[in-house]
């Protein structure tokens, strides 16, 4: 017998709905980057598919959600292999890792991180021109967010030497500029 969310505790609710914000946001950021690399796109549909089914494994409540996923993951996949070959999901972390830090390159984050940081330290308020920066920022950083949320589950696994430790030290940095820039 499966219980509605409706009937669950209210922490089960809150956490099931940001989940599915998540999902959604990871889906999103997929559909963002898909004609640049459709391999990192379907490593992102992989990842917002397997938090859909922890959501709810036995499709219960939320089957939706997961058909939903489900579905975009297998297109992404057939269009990351459109040249016939099969999909190597050992290399994922790493190639994830690169886009990573080119889409960071591409969209200087490193320099509005580190002209924040002087704004912080100099005690000057943002100006209007910073301002309407971080708005246009927005997407980017909506897409760098979902980016940062699927390399963290997927460094969990990787070599704590290697890449795994360059993205744990990344995460650290990154979602500190990360929440400074969608509180504005």
């Amino acid at each position: 017998m499966s219980v509605s969310t409706a009937d669950s505790p209210e922490p089960f609710r809150r956490h099931s709905a940001e989940l599915r914000h998540r999902c959604y946001l990871i889906l999103q950021a997929a559909d963002e980057i898909q004609a640049e690399d459709p391999n990192v796109a379907r490593i992102l549909c992989e990842q917002a598919y397997s938090m859909a089914q922890n959501l709810d494994p036995n499709s219960d409540g939320r089957g939706v959600l997961q058909f939903k996923t489900g579905l975009m993951s297998v297109i992404k996949q057939k269009l990351a292999k459109r040249d016939g070959a099969s999909i190597n999901r050992d290399r994922d972390i790493e190639r994830l890792w690169q886009f990573y830090q080119l889409y960071k390159r591409r969209h200087r984050v490193d320099d509005i991180q580190r002209e924040e940081q002087k704004w912080r330290e100099s005690g000057t308020a943002f100006s209007s021109n910073v301002g309407s920066m971080i708005l246009k920022m927005r997407k980017v950083f909506a897409t760098l967010r979902a980016l940062v949320e699927v390399l963290e589950v997927l460094s969990r696994d990787a070599d704590p030497n290697g890449v795994g430790r360059s993205i744990r030290e990344e995460l650290g940095r990154i979602k500190k500029l990360m929440q400074l820039c969608l509180r504005n």
